[in-house]
């Protein structure tokens, strides 16, 4: 009997708040309503994880789940990010929006000299072609 209620105490013991289930639910929902497979969530208050859960499968052939760990490809919607930290930056006079995007790092010709507003309003003229660039390899996001 001492081992049940220990083993009941530790259960009672486990951190899950109201807040955690009813967002592991609407993320579960969420995801079965758009046919998503698998997911990671994680919620930061200032620079700390408050919250941190992977959802469903990784890989549909495999049925290798989500873990914290797992890559996921975020193709253009890493713009929206990028943008909204460079301006957070620039509200806090961390940077200049139109100042050339070598005074903080270090890059090639014509592209040094382009401001970084320009480049968040794609009105810097730098033209998308892979041989001005260089090739680049779409799996070292897995490494």
């Amino acid at each position: 009997m001492k081992i049940a209620e220990i083993a009941l105490c530790a259960v009672m013991a486990t951190p899950v708040t109201a807040q955690q289930t009813a967002l592991d639910e609407a993320t579960t929902a969420e995801m079965k309503s758009l046919n998503i497979p698998g997911a990671a969530v994680v919620i930061v208050r200032g620079t700390t994880p408050i919250y941190a859960k992977a959802f469903g499968i990784a890989n549909a052939e495999t049925r290798a789940p989500v873990s914290l760990d797992t890559a996921f490809e975020l193709a253009s919607l890493t713009k929206t990010f990028t943008a909204m930290t460079l301006l957070t930056y620039a509200e806090r006079k961390v940077i200049d929006l139109d100042a050339p995007v070598s005074r903080y790092i270090a890059l090639p010709g014509c592209l040094g000299s382009a401001r970084i507003r320009q480049l968040l309003s794609h009105t810097a003229g730098i033209r998308d072609e892979p041989d001005e660039f260089g090739t680049h390899d779409d799996n070292a996001m897995a490494e």
